[in-house]
């Protein structure tokens, strides 16, 4: 695991960003963190060019912040948890095909 200040995939720079974006440090349980080392490396050994590597740690970045906000959440409000979940559709097709519509 690398976590040197050039490398745009490591792993507790990425979890310090997400945090300050919003002030929230509870990621939730860290069964996550394993996967993600996986995907960290992966994309650490890719070919990518420079805007591949901006879009890649942003996209991860969303994420994570997405999962901080998602915790703080069942945090503050953990009727959350049981509310019934019902079964999805699912709509699969080719993209830009017109499956939303």
């Amino acid at each position: 695991m690398s976590d040197a200040a050039d490398d745009p995939f490591g792993e507790a720079r990425l979890l310090a960003s997400a945090q300050r974006s919003d002030g929230l440090d509870d990621f939730g349980p860290e069964p996550f963190l394993e996967p993600l080392r996986v995907l960290l490396d992966s994309l650490r050994s890719a070919p990518l060019n420079d805007l591949g590597t901006f879009i890649l740690r942003g996209t991860l970045l969303r994420s994570l912040i997405q999962r901080l906000r998602t915790q703080h959440w069942c945090t503050a409000h953990p009727e959350i948890l049981d509310e019934p979940i019902q079964p999805p559709i699912v709509v699969v097709g080719m993209m830009r095909s017109g499956t939303t519509l």
